[in-house]
């Protein structure tokens, strides 16, 4: 049987509502304006960043390392939006949101349940089993999005992607991931589909 610590399991329940919301976002553009998914970003990211000062969301707040990576998600879907969306590019502003929602939150629970093999900086570090698993959900996330691949080199763009985004997890630190990953995400996936 597993054991599993109280520290473990809020960040688990975390992780989940990290997926959860990043499946409703993915619906955003469906029904609300740029303008609407912007005004919902910036009052959950004031909510976030009041509640980790005043400690109203202790799911939130039991966060044992130094991050805002709560007032980052919001925002960095809010820049996600106003890039992509304004444009056009829903399929990309989609594929921002499923590897901010999916990939960086299967790492960090993959990496906080089964790490063994530390990659570490002067600012923290991560394992290599939760950057292998972001990496292979980043990838599967592609492959369904744009519905397989006829030709190997479709494949090894999806690779080269998903190995850019997994390197930019693992060297951002503080939260910085939730600011930047959907919109570098959303943005390489237009270069290179």
């Amino acid at each position: 049987m597993l054991l599993i610590g109280k520290n473990k399991i809020d960040n688990l329940n975390r992780k989940i509502i990290h997926i959860v919301s990043a499946i409703i976002i993915c619906f955003f553009p469906y029904f609300l304006s740029v303008g609407q998914i912007v005004a919902l970003s910036l009052i959950f990211s004031f909510i976030f960043l009041i509640s980790k000062y005043l400690g109203f969301l202790p799911i939130i707040n039991r966060v044992k390392r130094v991050s805002l990576g709560e007032v980052f998600y919001p925002l960095g879907v809010m820049i996600s939006s106003l890039i992509f969306l304004t444009q056009g590019e829903t399929t990309a502003f989609q594929f921002g949101v499923l590897v901010l929602g999916f990939s960086d939150a299967l790492a960090n629970i993959l990496g906080d349940l089964y790490g063994r093999h530390r990659i570490n900086f002067s600012w923290g570090g991560k394992s290599l089993e939760g950057s292998l698993a972001f990496l292979l959900s980043t990838f599967l996330i592609l492959f369904s999005i744009n519905g397989g691949s006829d030709h190997p080199f479709q494949l090894v763009n999806y690779l080269f992607l998903s190995l850019v985004l997994t390197i930019l997890e693992l060297i951002l630190f503080f939260g910085l991931d939730n600011l930047f990953l959907p919109t570098i995400a959303s943005y390489l996936f237009i270069i290179l589909f």
